[in-house]
Protein backbone atom coordinates (compact mmCIF):
# COMPACT_ATOMS: atom_id res chain seq x y z
CA UNK A 1 0.00 0.00 0.00
CA UNK A 2 1.71 3.25 -1.19
CA UNK A 3 2.33 5.74 1.53
CA UNK A 4 -0.86 8.47 1.93
CA UNK A 5 0.33 11.70 1.22
CA UNK A 6 -0.56 14.61 4.00
CA UNK A 7 -1.81 17.93 2.27
CA UNK A 8 -1.80 21.30 4.03
CA UNK A 9 -4.75 23.63 3.02
CA UNK A 10 -2.52 27.06 3.90
CA UNK A 11 -1.49 29.48 1.87
CA UNK A 12 1.46 27.71 0.29
CA UNK A 13 0.09 23.79 -0.53
CA UNK A 14 2.84 21.42 0.55
CA UNK A 15 2.97 17.75 0.70
CA UNK A 16 5.13 17.14 4.63
CA UNK A 17 5.03 13.71 5.85
CA UNK A 18 4.30 10.33 5.21
CA UNK A 19 2.50 7.69 7.02
CA UNK A 20 3.29 4.32 8.76
CA UNK A 21 2.12 0.66 6.97
CA UNK A 22 0.67 -1.30 9.28
CA UNK A 23 3.63 -3.86 9.59
CA UNK A 24 5.74 -1.04 10.66
CA UNK A 25 3.48 0.12 13.29
CA UNK A 26 3.34 -3.73 14.38
CA UNK A 27 6.92 -4.23 14.30
CA UNK A 28 7.62 -0.99 16.54
CA UNK A 29 5.10 -1.63 19.08
CA UNK A 30 5.82 -5.10 19.79
CA UNK A 31 10.08 -4.74 19.60
CA UNK A 32 10.67 -1.28 20.16
CA UNK A 33 9.75 2.03 22.43
CA UNK A 34 7.65 3.85 19.53
CA UNK A 35 4.52 4.92 19.58
CA UNK A 36 3.12 5.74 16.62
CA UNK A 37 0.99 9.51 15.77
CA UNK A 38 -2.57 8.66 15.67
CA UNK A 39 -4.73 11.64 17.03
CA UNK A 40 -4.76 14.22 18.95
CA UNK A 41 -5.83 12.26 22.43
CA UNK A 42 -3.03 9.96 21.62
CA UNK A 43 -0.23 12.14 21.86
CA UNK A 44 -2.29 14.43 24.67
CA UNK A 45 -1.76 11.14 26.46
CA UNK A 46 1.71 10.55 25.46
CA UNK A 47 2.57 13.90 26.66
CA UNK A 48 0.62 13.31 30.33
CA UNK A 49 2.49 9.68 30.91
CA UNK A 50 5.63 11.49 29.81
CA UNK A 51 5.12 14.56 32.29
CA UNK A 52 4.46 11.97 34.69
CA UNK A 53 6.47 9.20 34.87
CA UNK A 54 10.07 9.85 34.66
CA UNK A 55 11.24 6.02 33.60
CA UNK A 56 8.63 6.06 31.13
CA UNK A 57 11.59 6.32 27.51
CA UNK A 58 9.20 5.81 24.78
CA UNK A 59 9.18 8.35 21.66
CA UNK A 60 6.55 9.26 19.32
CA UNK A 61 6.83 9.05 15.24
CA UNK A 62 4.85 11.87 13.43
CA UNK A 63 5.56 10.41 9.88
CA UNK A 64 8.37 10.36 7.19
CA UNK A 65 9.31 13.44 5.96
CA UNK A 66 8.70 13.69 1.90
CA UNK A 67 9.94 15.65 -0.85
CA UNK A 68 8.55 19.03 -0.55
CA UNK A 69 9.10 19.09 3.03
CA UNK A 70 12.61 17.87 2.53
CA UNK A 71 13.72 20.02 -0.22
CA UNK A 72 12.45 23.19 1.65
CA UNK A 73 14.70 21.94 4.76
CA UNK A 74 17.99 21.64 2.47
CA UNK A 75 17.67 24.73 0.98
CA UNK A 76 17.80 26.68 3.66
CA UNK A 77 19.81 24.26 5.93
CA UNK A 78 22.07 22.19 3.57
CA UNK A 79 20.74 19.35 4.97
CA UNK A 80 19.25 16.41 3.62
CA UNK A 81 16.21 14.54 5.80
CA UNK A 82 13.92 13.19 3.13
CA UNK A 83 12.71 9.90 4.44
CA UNK A 84 13.59 10.62 8.17
CA UNK A 85 11.25 10.49 10.88
CA UNK A 86 9.98 13.40 12.64
CA UNK A 87 9.95 12.36 16.52
CA UNK A 88 9.49 13.62 19.74
CA UNK A 89 11.13 11.65 22.93
CA UNK A 90 9.38 11.42 26.22
CA UNK A 91 12.49 12.37 28.14
CA UNK A 92 12.73 15.97 25.85
CA UNK A 93 9.14 16.31 26.70
CA UNK A 94 10.38 15.87 30.51
CA UNK A 95 13.42 18.83 29.56
CA UNK A 96 11.45 21.07 27.61
CA UNK A 97 8.83 21.69 30.28
CA UNK A 98 12.10 21.95 33.50
CA UNK A 99 13.45 24.39 30.88
CA UNK A 100 10.21 26.56 29.13
CA UNK A 101 7.48 25.37 31.43
CA UNK A 102 7.79 28.32 33.96
CA UNK A 103 6.54 31.69 33.66
CA UNK A 104 9.06 32.62 36.71
CA UNK A 105 11.92 31.80 34.23
CA UNK A 106 10.57 32.42 30.91
CA UNK A 107 8.62 36.05 31.85
CA UNK A 108 11.81 37.79 32.13
CA UNK A 109 13.21 36.17 28.70
CA UNK A 110 10.58 37.73 27.31
CA UNK A 111 9.11 33.75 26.38
CA UNK A 112 5.60 32.72 27.99
CA UNK A 113 5.47 29.09 29.87
CA UNK A 114 5.29 26.18 27.10
CA UNK A 115 1.71 24.43 27.98
CA UNK A 116 0.41 21.17 26.62
CA UNK A 117 -0.71 22.72 24.03
CA UNK A 118 2.24 23.49 22.44
CA UNK A 119 3.69 20.06 22.75
CA UNK A 120 0.23 19.12 20.77
CA UNK A 121 1.13 22.08 17.96
CA UNK A 122 4.61 21.15 17.92
CA UNK A 123 4.04 18.61 14.37
CA UNK A 124 2.25 21.73 13.41
CA UNK A 125 5.44 23.90 13.67
CA UNK A 126 7.78 21.67 12.04
CA UNK A 127 5.04 19.99 9.12
CA UNK A 128 4.01 23.96 8.01
CA UNK A 129 6.53 26.48 9.26
CA UNK A 130 6.46 30.06 8.61
CA UNK A 131 10.59 29.48 8.66
CA UNK A 132 13.27 27.83 8.75
CA UNK A 133 16.92 27.90 9.94
CA UNK A 134 20.47 26.10 10.70
CA UNK A 135 20.66 25.94 14.42
CA UNK A 136 24.32 27.73 15.18
CA UNK A 137 24.62 25.51 18.21
CA UNK A 138 24.78 21.63 17.19
CA UNK A 139 23.40 18.90 19.44
CA UNK A 140 26.12 16.01 20.72
CA UNK A 141 27.80 16.77 18.03
CA UNK A 142 25.09 17.05 15.10
CA UNK A 143 23.61 19.43 13.14
CA UNK A 144 20.14 21.48 14.69
CA UNK A 145 17.39 22.55 12.64
CA UNK A 146 14.83 25.36 13.86
CA UNK A 147 11.19 25.64 12.73
CA UNK A 148 9.62 28.46 13.49
CA UNK A 149 5.63 29.35 13.14
CA UNK A 150 3.38 32.34 14.96
CA UNK A 151 1.17 30.35 17.35
CA UNK A 152 0.29 31.70 20.50
CA UNK A 153 3.51 33.97 19.64
CA UNK A 154 6.32 33.05 17.80
CA UNK A 155 7.04 29.39 18.40
CA UNK A 156 10.24 27.92 17.84
CA UNK A 157 10.66 24.36 17.68
CA UNK A 158 14.45 22.70 17.79
CA UNK A 159 14.73 19.27 16.75
CA UNK A 160 18.28 17.39 15.69
CA UNK A 161 19.63 15.11 13.05
CA UNK A 162 19.74 11.84 14.22
CA UNK A 163 21.56 9.72 11.40
CA UNK A 164 22.00 6.61 12.91
CA UNK A 165 18.00 6.41 13.48
CA UNK A 166 17.12 8.57 10.93
CA UNK A 167 15.04 11.10 12.93
CA UNK A 168 15.04 14.68 12.95
CA UNK A 169 14.03 14.12 16.91
CA UNK A 170 12.87 17.81 19.00
CA UNK A 171 15.46 18.62 21.22
CA UNK A 172 13.60 21.69 22.68
CA UNK A 173 10.66 23.98 22.00
CA UNK A 174 10.41 27.83 23.45
CA UNK A 175 7.64 30.48 22.46
CA UNK A 176 7.97 34.69 22.82
CA UNK A 177 5.05 36.74 23.55
CA UNK A 178 3.21 39.62 21.44
CA UNK A 179 4.60 42.21 21.20
CA UNK A 180 1.95 44.32 23.54
CA UNK A 181 3.24 41.63 26.31
CA UNK A 182 -0.02 39.26 25.83
CA UNK A 183 -0.38 36.07 24.37
CA UNK A 184 -1.77 35.79 20.57
CA UNK A 185 -5.09 33.94 19.44
CA UNK A 186 -5.58 30.56 20.66
CA UNK A 187 -5.22 28.31 17.51
CA UNK A 188 -8.07 26.36 18.25
CA UNK A 189 -9.96 30.39 17.21
CA UNK A 190 -7.21 30.77 14.37
CA UNK A 191 -8.24 27.58 12.23
CA UNK A 192 -9.25 24.30 12.26
CA UNK A 193 -7.00 21.78 12.47
CA UNK A 194 -8.30 18.53 11.57
CA UNK A 195 -6.43 14.90 13.15
CA UNK A 196 -8.12 12.15 11.46
CA UNK A 197 -8.54 9.06 13.12
CA UNK A 198 -5.46 6.69 11.92
CA UNK A 199 -6.97 4.49 8.91
CA UNK A 200 -6.66 0.67 8.61
CA UNK A 201 -3.01 -0.44 9.96
CA UNK A 202 -1.73 2.62 9.00
CA UNK A 203 -1.07 5.97 11.60
CA UNK A 204 -1.66 9.33 11.01
CA UNK A 205 -0.63 12.76 11.11
CA UNK A 206 -2.06 16.07 11.97
CA UNK A 207 -3.07 16.61 8.24
CA UNK A 208 -4.36 19.98 7.29
CA UNK A 209 -5.37 23.23 7.96
CA UNK A 210 -8.21 25.41 6.93
CA UNK A 211 -7.92 28.73 6.17
CA UNK A 212 -11.56 30.55 7.29
CA UNK A 213 -12.11 31.75 4.21
CA UNK A 214 -12.91 28.24 3.44
CA UNK A 215 -15.55 27.87 5.52
CA UNK A 216 -17.48 31.45 4.50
Amino acid sequence: MPKKIVVFESELVAAALGEYSAHQCQNWAQSKRITVYENEAKLRSFIKRALSDNYFKDKMYFGVILNVLAKKIKDETGIDVGGYNVSLAANEIRKIHKDHGSEATEFPRGQRAITEDDFVNMPLVMQNPDRIELAADTYNGKPAIKFIKTINGRTTVVSWVSDKHRDLRVQTMYSGKNKDGTLATPIAEQATIKTPEATSGTGSVISNIQKSSQER
